[in-house]
């Protein structure tokens, strides 16, 4: 490089990388254990009860979404602001009774008309619809106060004890799930129940950390400023749920009644989700606490500046190996009946990366708590989601809802990045930022037009030989021209 970053910046970066590392980590490993579980389901569960399940996985998602207000991020923003044991304890103890009031009512609601409210959140004839709706209920209730233990322990950067957390529940589940579906036989409703064993490792942990700050205390005034930070949130947090998931309903709707396409289209999808698992997701987790730090403009500016940089190398490089490795990768983990959808992995590669850069060119809107704007904006994205699956599904078909996914999240990162430029005093190195995105896509482009052998294993070493040109020029065009450079970048002072 031909200048290191200011020492603060240098030590603010390797802090979010070693963090994201920490978060990386952990969340490979919890994927790894909750694999297992898809063989297991798949042998002893019919499909009628993977469907239920799914079922409350998506109503889950919605409705926390909406039961949160967006107090998570708010918690983490309002931390930053108090340091002193003091104003630490109405911050805690406002927040832990917020919720626990929110949950009350908000759930309470929804048991109330249960008649109602059941038909419309499980949409299933499955005999078990109503026990199903009452775990649910249950679940929702743990994982609203969970949800704020997470941003507790991420906003006191204890990275470590959160992931350990959260295998420890990981590793109850599944192996409740293998006791009581393959020795004692007791089908889907056991699922139920060992769902809330992913949330209490955390409540637990969480718990013990912020015993010191729980009293009988209600600040209404802070609570009135988490609000206003945190209800625009709400919105962004409930049209992520749409951007993900709404092509699925789409093309069942639209193109194929049969869920044989959006069979297809979900293995695919998975593997398009590696970013986000390995890279996104865990920088997220570290960069969200981190933009909230006391620090001077100038460290701060350079941070952004340079995180733009660094991640979207990081994130270019998963992307290029995955979008040359589509067809591999199906033929390695998937059956001939799955291979037609390995040319959507590239585009949703694509989204899950723009969804992660977008909260590095936000992220100054966020620190002065502009979130309005973010929320606005992920919800006409979201709307034009779906319009484009209207428009795309009959014409391409399910690549339609690829490319209206990537269309989506590359919307939301121009308005986060137009926008920030508007309002704030931050430069970001868009012209090599741009060049990185060619310089990947043109290395795609190489690779797999020269690339077309029969043998899957050798194709993925000859692949994986000439990306390494295209991986060095990036490299080098971002400015990591030597091992000295990678070293300043990682060393602390």
């Amino acid at each position: 490089m031909s200048k290191n970053p200011p020492k603060d910046a240098q030590r603010r970066i390797l802090g979010i990388f070693k963090t994201s590392g920490i978060h990386s980590i952990g969340t490979f490993l919890n994927k790894l254990l909750l694999l297992s579980l898809v063989p297991l389901y798949s042998y002893l569960l019919p499909t009628q009860d993977t469907g239920l399940i799914g079922l409350m996985d998506t109503a889950e998602q919605f409705l926390i979404a909406l039961l949160i207000l967006g107090q998570g991020q708010a918690f983490v923003w309002q931390y930053k602001q108090e340091p002193d044991r003091k104003t630490l304890t109405r911050l805690v103890s406002t927040s832990v009774w917020f919720m626990l009031l929110v949950s009350i009512l908000g759930i309470g609601g929804l048991v109330l008309f249960a008649s109602k409210t059941t038909p419309l959140i499980l949409n299933t004839a499955h005999p078990l619809q109503g026990l199903a709706f009452g775990w649910l209920m249950v679940g929702l209730f743990f994982r609203n106060l969970q949800s704020l233990a997470v941003n507790y322990l991420r906003a006191d950067r204890k990275a470590i004890s959160l992931e350990t957390a959260n295998l420890v529940g990981t590793a109850l589940f599944v192996g409740l799930n293998f006791v009581l579906l393959a020795w004692f036989k007791v089908g889907v409703s056991a699922l139920f129940v060992t769902r809330l064993l992913l949330l209490l490792p955390v409540l637990v942990v969480a718990g013990w950390f912020i015993r010191p700050y729980l009293r009988f205390v209600w600040d209404a005034t802070l609570l009135k400023k988490m609000l206003r930070y945190g209800l625009p949130i709400t919105i962004t947090a409930m049209a992520y749920p749409i951007l993900n998931f709404a092509d699925r309903y789409m093309i069942a709707t639209l193109i194929d009644p049969s869920g044989h396409l959006n069979g297809i289209y979900e293995i695919s999808y998975k593997f398009g989700m590696i970013p986000s698992m390995l890279l996104v997701g865990p920088f997220l987790q570290a960069w969200q606490p981190a933009l909230y730090d006391k620090t001077d403009e100038q460290s701060r500016n350079v941070v952004y500046r340079r995180l733009l940089l660094y991640v979207t190398f990081a994130a270019a490089v998963l992307w290029l190996g995955l979008s040359v490795m589509q067809t591999e990768l199906l033929h390695i983990f998937s059956k001939p009946a799955y291979y037609s959808g390995s040319a959507i992995i590239p585009w949703v590669a694509a989204s899950n990366v723009f969804y992660g850069l977008g909260w590095i060119v936000v992220a100054g809107l966020a620190v002065q708590a502009k979130t309005v704007f973010m929320g606005v904006w992920t919800a006409l994205a979201a709307l034009l989601n779906i319009l484009l699956n209207f428009w795309w599904l009959p014409i391409f078909g399910m690549m339609g809802a690829a490319y209206a996914t990537t269309a989506a999240f590359i919307f939301i990162f121009i308005g986060f990045a137009g926008y920030s430029k508007l309002k704030l005093k931050i430069t970001f190195p868009y012209v090599r930022w741009l060049g990185l995105c060619v310089m990947a896509v043109a290395g795609y482009g190489i690779v797999i037009t020269l690339v077309n052998l029969t043998n899957v294993w050798l194709s993925v070493v000859v692949k994986g030989l000439l990306c390494l040109p295209v991986i060095l020029g990036m490299a080098f065009w971002v400015g990591l021209r030597n091992p000295k450079d990678l070293f300043n970048l990682l060393k602390q002072k």
